[in-house]
């Protein structure tokens, strides 16, 4: 028989965003308790949708994503996707961001992957863009942030999406509840090339815009920071293997020289490597970015 696949969409607790966006869920939707999550806080399901699943959890530790696999196991689900709402405080303004899942830089934990579908990336960029514009929201952007986040069990799909800027944007009810919406109404994807992203800051602009403006769908981005020499082949080879669909575009956002090199270094991979300022000139790009 088989298993129910759902969508866990999991709110922190505690911060002015996670409450922002995890109450206009519960407002804007009828959802139905059916126990606890895996937090061991409540667990709804959306009552139109049974498929779409909401709970909350504190934030993040190491091994805390680890106790899903159990649960899901438990409930007899299957879980396609974890989606976490949040916050980013940094230097960003106004903003939302969306990222993958996963340590591009070494640590004592080594690197971890996550799962990435590309076509949730994608959706989540392209629903919350839209419904920023929909709501007036001005000064808002849309960032697509470097992969990053805690370790996550192999078979789960991983996605963030968060309220970016000054704590006191956290709390406005347009912005969670534009988060809301994109959360429980998934755009279906237009044809699309499955891509990775590669260069540039910890957020990108232009990796949300890439994603909005053109046919390109993105699962995980490599920030320049996070470029090594020594490694970067086998690590554009991990992200490969866990972004789905396979993906068979590199874009990068890097400098001719800086391009030239890293072409070089990868010139035994299997995707077809291009960068931004080339992007207007290649086939699947029917809009300028």
């Amino acid at each position: 028989m088989v298993k129910k696949c759902v969508r866990f969409i999991v709110c922190g607790i505690g911060d002015l965003a996670s409450d922002n966006i995890y109450s206009c869920l519960r407002n804007l939707y009828e959802w139905k308790p059916i126990g606890d999550g895996p937090f061991g806080t409540g667990l709804y399901v959306l009552t139109n949708d049974s498929t779409i699943w909401l709970s909350r959890s504190l934030p993040l530790v190491d091994e805390s994503l680890f106790t899903v696999t159990n649960w899901a196991s438990k409930m007899d689900v299957q879980i396609g996707v974890v989606i976490m709402a949040a916050w980013h405080e940094g230097i960003v303004p106004k903003s939302v961001l969306v990222h993958a899942g996963g340590s591009l830089t070494p640590s004592s934990r080594g690197n971890f992957i996550a799962r990435s579908n590309c076509d949730v990336i994608r959706s989540l960029v392209n629903s919350v863009q839209n419904h920023v514009e929909s709501s007036e929201l001005e000064g808002v952007k849309v960032f697509l942030e470097a992969t990053h986040g805690p370790p996550i069990p192999d078979d789960i799909p991983f996605a963030a999406i968060e309220i970016g800027g000054p704590k006191l944007f956290w709390k406005n009810k347009a912005i969670g509840e534009a988060i809301a919406k994109t959360l429980v109404v998934f755009e279906s994807p237009a044809k699309v090339v499955y891509s990775i992203l590669l260069g540039g800051g910890h957020c990108s602009e232009f990796g949300a815009e890439v994603q909005t403006k053109s046919e390109f769908a993105i699962g995980h981005f490599i920030p320049s920071y996070a470029i090594n020499e020594n490694n970067l082949a086998g690590l554009v080879q991990l992200i490969v293997e866990r972004t789905f669909p396979e993906p068979t575009m590199l874009i990068c956002d890097l400098s001719r020289k800086k391009f030239e090199l890293v072409s070089g270094l990868l010139e035994k991979s299997r995707l077809k490597l291009v960068n931004r300022k080339d992007l207007k000139k290649h086939e699947f790009v029917p809009r300028s970015v």
